[in-house]
């Protein structure tokens, strides 16, 4: 009755409120970033009884059929290839909807423990969903790696590691970590990696070829932040299907928390450059979907260092890690905050009434001219 209810509630609402366009291509980021707040800092940080917030996890499965439902959408009206998959760097986005509902399903299941039949199929079709934008990656690195395309890359196109471990995850939590299982889960996690440090030597090579020329307001991608988000998500992978020991969790932990400080502080000398030449307003307020991705990162970033397992870790490293579990979740909170505000501010809308207000308008003009 409350799914209903809260369904209906929203439906409303973005049909009056809101605007009707399709879902941008990575708009499976916006499920990425609010679900891994749910799957894991959400309880840990604020509630214990998974009963308490139910209505916070029908909020998210309801995102995610709306977000699915204009992707289907798409698939019967013809316009899929058009809105989705205009060049192969683009089409990397794809792998938004895959993360998505990878982390959608893992909190179904673990959440509504009487729904868990509907989970386990969810995760199974996104298996066969995988496999079909693995293929398509493939052919999507064979072309950049070829051709000049690979200038234009950025951290989009580790959107193929950051699925591949989402199934990872997902399979685990939902089928368990039976012998076989695990094998299967072998092969997704380490072709994961593999699709890592290609898509790190492409965006890498990108970089090195254009940095004379780079403008960093413009050239310097939000997806760029999926260089750390990517392997944080590998090693929770790792953590949650038990196929790697505790001394490599930590490795690459250690590799994130070094890739987290370069990239971030390249985004904030870029945030500094911005403002400075686009004012605040248009050079940090201005929403954008790939911010998301931003979200999903240091969230998942936090997620990983909370499921760490603290005695592998050096000394030295122990302070970090309690500052980041301490602290970390603040600022996890204050960038979705601001993430939600800059989404409605782009995209609310009183369509409804202005459209009252415009037939309105033209009855009256017709009958004043008639």
């Amino acid at each position: 009755m409350a799914f209903l209810l809260l369904l209906m509630i929203m439906l409303l609402f973005k049909y009056f409120f809101f605007h009707r366009k399709p879902s941008a291509t990575a708009a499976g980021a916006i499920v990425m970033a609010i679900g891994i707040f749910e799957y894991d800092l959400f309880h840990h940080y604020f509630i214990k009884s998974f009963t308490e917030y139910k209505w916070f996890v029908w909020f998210l499965i309801i995102a995610w059929m709306v977000i699915s439902g204009s992707f289907l959408k798409s698939v019967f009206n013809h316009t899929f290839k058009l809105l989705h998959r205009q060049n192969e760097i683009q089409s990397f986005a794809i792998g938004t909807w895959i993360a998505g509902t990878s982390v959608c399903s893992t909190i179904m299941f673990n959440r509504i423990p009487e729904i868990r039949v509907i989970p386990e199929i969810v995760i199974s079709v996104n298996g066969v969903l995988w496999a079909i934008f693995c293929i398509l990656c493939i052919k999507n690195f064979m072309k950049l790696l070829k051709t000049d395309s690979y200038k234009q890359t950025h951290g989009i196109i580790l959107l193929s590691t950051v699925s591949t471990q989402s199934i990872v995850i997902g399979l685990s939590t939902i089928f368990g970590t039976t012998n076989n299982l695990k094998m299967i889960n072998q092969g997704f996690f380490y072709l994961g990696i593999l699709f890592y440090f290609v898509s790190l030597s492409i965006i890498v090579k990108r970089y090195l070829a254009t940095y004379k020329i780079m403008d960093i307001k413009q050239d310097w991608y939000n997806t760029n932040c999926v260089i750390h988000g990517a392997m944080s998500i590998t090693g929770l992978a790792g953590i949650t299907s038990g196929i790697i020991g505790g001394k490599i969790i930590i490795a690459i932990w250690f590799w994130v928390l070094v890739c987290f400080f370069l990239v971030e502080s390249i985004e904030i000398y870029r945030a500094v450059m911005r403002a400075k030449y686009l004012g605040f307003r248009k050079g940090l307020f201005q929403y954008h979907v790939s911010q998301w991705t931003r979200n999903f990162t240091f969230g998942m970033f936090l997620a990983f260092t909370i499921k760490l397992p603290v005695h592998f870790l050096p000394t030295s490293l122990l302070v970090i890690h309690k500052a980041l579990v301490k602290y970390g979740v603040v600022v996890v909170i204050l960038l979705l905050m601001i993430e939600i505000i800059l989404y409605i501010k782009d995209n609310f809308t009183l369509k409804y009434f202005c459209l009252r207000n415009q037939n309105s308008h033209t009855e009256n003009h017709f009958l004043e001219g008639r």
